[in-house]
């Protein structure tokens, strides 16, 4: 069952064409790669579902009032100007259905504690997240993600700013937020070595939809070299 609808989506920045005639379906439970080259569209995309921009033209169905949560670009950065505690910056990713009148209760609370113990971050409550590594902050920030309990999930450039071994311990964590806990999730990058077979769709762009099939596909098609060009190197994981 589909969860998320694109249908002949087009977008523009001013007068340029950044999408064209975009259609995708994701269903419900995927992992889904969003790659691309520079400038391609990616995070425009991602954006587009995840409601921050609008003035598109086409559809994007979001479906059976499935929840989203969004995790922008360089989050990690964002700590080094944000003095708060991990179970601070948890709590924050509920600010939205708190009102004008933040209060967070002891429910609220259990949800931040239960979001942390997820993302493998729970001995980082009380830590000001300033002091943080790369990737223990990136943890934090998917922590914040959960807390609204949310059905797709969605990455821009989520290893940005984190180191090999931390990347590697990152994409295995949303594996298993994947598979466990039956989460959808998007992440868009230009990791290619991100792409394997564990991954259930690949959506590559170029302003238009390049290829949307399994990862198996594409890892085997010559959609790489056509969107990359000849002289790169791939390896298949």
């Amino acid at each position: 069952m589909s969860i998320i609808s694109i249908t002949d989506l087009d977008f523009y920045y001013g007068k340029k064409h950044i999408l064209s005639n975009i259609n995708i379906e994701i269903f419900r439970g995927e992992n889904v790669v969003v790659i691309g080259p520079n400038g391609a569209g990616k995070s425009t995309l991602v954006k587009i579902i995840a409601g921050v921009l609008e003035g598109y033209e086409g559809v994007v169905e979001i479906k059976d009032g499935a929840r989203i949560s969004y995790l922008p670009q360089r989050s990690v950065s964002i700590g080094d100007i944000f003095p708060a505690t991990s179970e601070e910056v948890v709590l924050s990713g509920l600010v939205s259905k708190k009102g004008v009148f933040i209060f967070f209760d002891k429910k609220d609370r259990q949800k931040a504690k239960k979001a942390m113990q997820i993302a493998g971050v729970e001995h980082l409550e009380k830590r000001n997240i300033q002091d943080l590594s790369g990737g223990e902050r990136q943890k934090v920030f998917i922590a914040r993600s959960l807390v609204s309990e949310p059905d797709i999930l969605l990455f821009d450039e989520p290893s940005t700013g984190i180191d090999a071994k931390s990347r590697a311990d990152f994409y295995a964590f949303l594996k298993r937020l994947n598979k466990e806990h039956k989460i959808t999730i998007i992440h868009v990058t230009h990791d290619l070595s991100v792409v394997s077979e564990d991954v259930d769709k690949v959506v590559c762009i170029n302003k238009e939809i390049c290829s949307c099939s399994s990862a198996e596909h594409f890892l085997h098609s010559d959609k790489l070299k056509e969107v990359y060009g000849k002289k790169n190197k791939f390896h298949i994981h």
